[in-house]
């Protein structure tokens, strides 16, 4: 799911970040963009970096992104529309606090080669639809 912002005539929509590193309170990632305007017919699609300052609410578990700096952007429209997008992104991050959930996805990792093996008497198993 993508956050929108919105700057002058420029819709931004910023999907789920990939974060780099997270050092105290420093948090540095990349993010996919998707840039809308009336100029173009067609979406523009690109990655901005970032770094952030983080305040974590560990009752919420919520952390709230501030003073966000996009250091850098693979943007379209050569190096004068990629000006103008970022200087038009950093008004919208600097304008809408940007939050994500403190609880990532957990990741398993295994060794070895995957199989598949049967699980007994469950509804889901192949071959039998109704789990005998």
């Amino acid at each position: 799911m993508a956050r929108q912002l919105t700057s002058g005539d420029h819709t931004f929509s910023i999907f789920q970040p990939q974060y780099e590193g997270w050092d105290h309170d420093r948090l540095s990632g990349r993010a996919a963009v998707v840039v809308e305007n009336p100029v173009s017919p067609e979406p523009q699609y690109g990655v901005i970096r970032f770094t952030a300052r983080t305040e974590v609410d560990k009752g919420s578990r919520i952390v709230t992104l501030e003073d966000v700096d996009h250091h850098e952007g693979r943007l379209p429209d050569g190096a004068r529309g990629r000006a103008v997008y970022l200087a038009a992104l950093r008004q919208a991050l600097s304008a809408q606090p940007l939050t994500i959930a403190l609880d990532a996805p957990r990741i398993i990792v295994l060794k070895g080669q995957p199989a598949l093996s049967p699980i007994a008497r469950h509804r889901h198993s192949r071959g039998d639809e109704h789990g005998r």
